[in-house]
C-alpha cells in the first residue's frame, strides 16, 4: 500500500512509539488479539487503528470483486 502511494504515512514519532509497544496475545475461540502492553511508555493503540483503518478502506476500494470470466473468440 505505501509503495503503490495509495496510502502516504508521514513519519510521526508517536506512531512509532505506539507500533513498536505493540504486543500480542492467544485467546483460544478467536485466535490472536494485538494490544498496547499495559506497562509500556505508550499504552494506547489509537493512531495504529486508524492506520489499520486507512489500509483496510484502500484495499476494500481498490478490489471490490473478482473477475468475471470471458469468452476469448466471443470478443
Amino acid at each position: 500500500m505505501v509503495i503503490s502511494n495509495r496510502i502516504i504515512i508521514p513519519p510521526h514519532s508517536f506512531l512509532k512509539s505506539e507500533m513498536t509497544n505493540l504486543q500480542r496475545k492467544f485467546l483460544h475461540p478467536s485466535g490472536w488479539k494485538v494490544y498496547p502492553k499495559r506497562e509500556g511508555e505508550i499504552n494506547t493503540d489509537d493512531l495504529v487503528d486508524a492506520l489499520a483503518g486507512a489500509t483496510y478502506n484502500a484495499i476494500k476500494s481498490s478490489v471490490q470483486h473478482l473477475p468475471t470470466g470471458r469468452c476469448f473468440f466471443c470478443l
